[in-house]
């Protein structure tokens, strides 16, 4: 069966968990991705899942888990949840074994815990921000500050991701870059004379990155 029909067979029962008519606008049916693609039909009864069962990727056994610690997960799917996304999004899953990232490789987070394999026409029509999704955990950066860093406050640049690298990076707090490197993809003005060879925010100045309530600089109080 071609994706398209396998996939419209799963619809006929599970119309709840994504419609035919939205399934055909994710980028998961634009790649061919079919739900066979992730999930078993009869759970466990299939011993012949060798190379190459899912969609892409060349893993010698399917059942082994990218990392030693696995979230459980539902029992439905091929194999473990980071091998399953892992066959297609390899380059995110291996920033998980760059020193700073979130907790997959622990056991503690999956790929779930912040994507939503079926994005349902509610989920769409909530319109949530990138934001949103990572204060859920980080509370702590989510304001209302009075003064806002307009990128934390979505006001500008892509968010989060000005300056965190969500899966994983080799500097510390998943940031993009290090020190005044990263400041400095903004504020280019202050990189040559403002305190050159200092931390902006680790030398006790700007110490409150992601919002301040005394400092419009975002100053030590």
């Amino acid at each position: 069966m071609s994706p398209k029909e396998s996939t419209a067979a799963c619809m006929r029962c599970h119309a709840q968990t994504l419609s035919e008519a939205h399934w055909k606008k994710t980028a998961h049916a634009r790649a061919d991705v079919a739900c066979v693609s992730c999930h078993q039909i009869h759970p466990d009864s299939d011993p012949a899942l060798i190379a190459g069962s899912l969609k892409r990727g060349m893993a010698r056994d399917t059942k082994a888990g990218v990392f030693v610690a696995q979230k459980l997960t539902s029992s439905m799917l091929r194999a473990d949840e980071v091998q399953v996304c892992g066959q297609c999004h390899a380059p995110e899953v291996a920033k998980f074994r760059l020193t700073s990232h979130h907790p997959v490789p622990e056991g503690v987070m999956a790929c779930s815990s912040c994507h939503n394999p079926h994005p349902t026409k509610e989920a769409k029509s909530k319109v949530e921000t990138e934001k949103n999704e990572c204060v859920s955990c980080h509370q702590e950066t989510a304001g209302p500050f009075t003064f806002e860093h307009d990128p934390v406050a979505n006001h500008a640049g892509a968010g989060c991701q000005e300056c965190h690298s969500p899966h994983g990076s080799n500097n510390p707090k998943l940031l993009n870059s290090f020190s005044r490197g990263l400041c400095g993809q903004c504020h280019t003005e202050k990189l040559s004379r403002h305190y050159p060879g200092r931390s902006c925010f680790s030398a006790g100045c700007h110490v409150a990155p992601h919002g301040s309530n005394t400092s419009e600089k975002l100053l030590a109080p």
